[in-house]
């Protein structure tokens, strides 16, 4: 019996909450008030709650946040970058062979190179560096198909606007005998981060986009600009000149 009156004053302080309760009056009802109900609550702006400050994923968001992190996903193509290629002032990127990231953004290139007041500098691995052959087994390619990737890209990105991107200085392509550790795109307010992995190429790359004021980015900025400065005063690693140099 107090089990039973328990459960009716329960139900009748739920009824002076006009708020938190809707009857139904049949089955039929039912299914139709909680479609309305989601309904209703999906199109309601998120509400601000209470954490406790010693909750661990409220204490790895505030690390996370710490150190720059914007978004991570599993999937490299998560993000379109066209925006962000067409609008940065200065473009730093480092990638191995750019097998499908010059093609996917090949307008978004070819509109930036016709811009006279931005800059691009794109490291790819060099079709002569000795680990050539452990990156086109990585990837299941032979030796001559992965070599043929890097020059046909670099054809690519030379074509239309970034041949005059070339002549005038606004675009730089280098190639490295040092392995990549991932593929780095630097943009005037963040970087984009694919980290490689060891043997195996899968489909897409884990993509990590970062505040550039935070510590992993200026690692990773610090390692970009480095690899950038060596290259540019060493011989023989532009590889535009070179391409050239071999069709004439």
């Amino acid at each position: 019996a107090k089990r039973q009156q328990n459960l009716a004053n329960f139900r009748s302080l739920l009824k002076t909450e006009a708020q938190m309760i809707q009857i139904f009056e049949n089955k039929i009802d039912l299914p139709h008030n909680i479609i309305s109900a989601l309904a209703h609550r999906h199109g309601r702006e998120p509400q601000t709650f209470w954490i406790n400050s010693s909750d661990a994923d409220y204490q790895n968001l505030r690390r996370f946040r710490a150190e720059g992190l914007v978004r991570f996903d599993g999937e490299s193509n998560a993000v379109d970058e066209s925006e962000r290629i067409h609008n940065s002032q200065a473009l730093v990127a480092v990638l191995n062979d750019g097998y499908g990231w010059v093609p996917k953004y090949r307008s978004a290139l070819e509109h930036r190179f016709s811009n006279q007041n931005q800059s691009t500098t794109i490291i790819l691995l060099d079709p002569d560096a000795n680990i050539i052959s452990l990156i086109a087994e990585k990837s299941n390619k032979d030796v001559n198909e992965q070599q043929n990737d890097i020059w046909s890209r670099v054809e690519m990105l030379i074509s239309g606007a970034g041949s005059e991107a070339y002549r005038k200085g606004r675009l730089r392509i280098f190639g490295s005998h040092r392995p990549l550790a991932g593929c780095y795109y630097i943009f005037d307010d963040c970087l984009v981060w694919n980290p490689y992995l060891t043997r195996f190429r899968p489909p897409q790359l884990p993509r990590i986009e970062l505040k550039r004021t935070g510590t992993v980015a200026q690692y990773l900025l610090t390692d970009a600009e480095v690899l950038e400065r060596e290259l540019a005063v060493k011989n023989g690693t532009d590889l535009v000149a070179r391409l050239l140099n071999s069709k004439r």
